[in-house]
């Protein structure tokens, strides 16, 4: 091949890759001019549509939305409300008042009754049997018996479950209280610190509520003269702790077991509303073992309040609903989150003229809160009934 058809053949394939270029960029060129068109055409629609604040408000949006999504994690929490002391006994107590009225409203305050029904555990002290057996304990002054048509009272109020450590649970004897767990069975109320055995007596009692895991034990050791039987292998009982040892294992077992213990605690001075020494002392070793919070009764009256470490101490919550004498009560109620307790507070009443009655005054409530924390070691109590621990400067 010479040398002119060599050149002939490069200015060929110069032409062709000119001519390559040239469609290359017109096609490019086309699609821009289409792009804007379609631009164009868009904005004209939106303005003839009334789409231009649509196209401001997305804008607007769009500049206040966070780059990340903010992830606001459920607001999780268990709401425990616990009562004091409740006797259904036949004759001279609330229950006469009640058969009187044929309503529970008349007998408990709407507002207390709302707030029992609508917690998610409410609890109380059963200071009473519930059977149409047995008899009467030979020498014991006072012993308190119900009707097995009672328990619809029981359901009425809410009760989620019992404790059955106390000093009046064994009046009527072993058959009594065999029908007061079979009728809780029945009922689907739970109940602690007493039982058919020495098993149920020592079992704790759990609910999960949330996904958080609310356990109960309680014992007593109130008596002077002892008519209430230590449950055993094949007796009826309850868990007694004169000698603490057996509760306080108890009490580390079941904490292992749970986000939350409450334990309860029948002791103290009937009809004084101040703690005494040993209360003190045995509180603080059941918060050692692994106690979160512990609750007591029997007193009949309000007793203080203590923090030990964080933790709280409540030394009695009295009669809420037991006879006819005038005296300050109330709910005590616990907000347990995924890290404890959240809230603490009471909500006030009087006991009186064998009914339970709100305080709803802010005069009422506030001689309650401060006749509370003047019994009490270092709390405080606001305005709307929550507790807290005082500080000290």
């Amino acid at each position: 091949m010479d040398k002119q058809e060599i050149r002939r053949r490069r200015l060929e394939r110069r032409r062709r890759a000119i001519i390559k270029r040239r469609i290359l960029v017109c096609s490019m060129l086309a699609c821009l001019l289409l792009v804007i068109f379609l631009i164009a055409g868009t904005v004209r629609f939106f303005q003839n549509n009334g789409g231009e604040k649509a196209l401001q408000e997305m804008e607007k949006q769009l500049a206040e939305e966070p780059l990340y999504e903010e992830y606001e994690r459920p607001v999780k929490e268990a709401v425990i409300t616990i009562a004091g002391d409740v006797c259904f006994a036949e004759e001279g107590f609330v229950l006469d008042h009640y058969d009187t009225v044929n309503d529970l409203k008349q007998c408990i305050s709407p507002e207390l009754l709302n707030i029992m029904n609508e917690s998610d555990i409410f609890y109380l002290n059963h200071e009473y049997c519930i059977s149409d057996r047995g008899s009467a304990l030979a020498g014991k002054y006072y012993t308190f018996r119900a009707n097995p048509s009672r328990m619809s009272l029981l359901e009425e109020m809410g009760t989620d479950l019992v404790c059955l450590a106390n000093n009046h649970v064994f009046d009527y004897g072993a058959d009594a209280l065999y029908d007061t767990c079979d009728l809780l069975d029945e009922t689907g109320i739970a109940y602690v610190g007493g039982g058919r055995n020495f098993e149920e007596a020592t079992e704790p009692i759990y609910f999960e509520v949330n996904g958080i895991k609310i356990g109960f034990v309680a014992a007593s050791n109130a008596e002077k003269n002892r008519y209430t039987p230590q449950a055993t292998e094949d007796s009826p009982g309850i868990l007694l702790a004169y000698d603490t040892t057996e509760f306080k294992k108890v009490i580390e077992e079941a904490s292992k077991n749970c986000d939350y213990l409450i334990a309860y605690m029948h002791w103290g001075t009937e009809d004084s509303n101040y703690l005494n020494d040993r209360q003190q002392a045995e509180g603080r070793e059941f918060l050692d073992c692994g106690a979160d919070i512990v609750v007591g009764g029997h007193p009949h009256v309000l007793q203080g309040m203590e923090y030990v470490d964080g933790k709280p101490i409540v030394y009695s919550l009295g009669d809420f609903w037991f006879n006819s004498e005038t005296k300050y009560t109330g709910l005590l109620q616990l907000r347990i989150g995924l890290d404890g307790l959240e809230e603490m507070s009471f909500v006030p009443a009087l006991q009186t003229g064998y009914t339970t009655q709100y305080l709803d005054t802010p005069e009422e409530q506030e001689e309650l809160y401060t006749f509370l924390e003047d019994l009490s070691i270092n709390i405080d109590i606001d305005s709307n009934g929550v507790i807290t621990e005082k500080t000290t400067d």
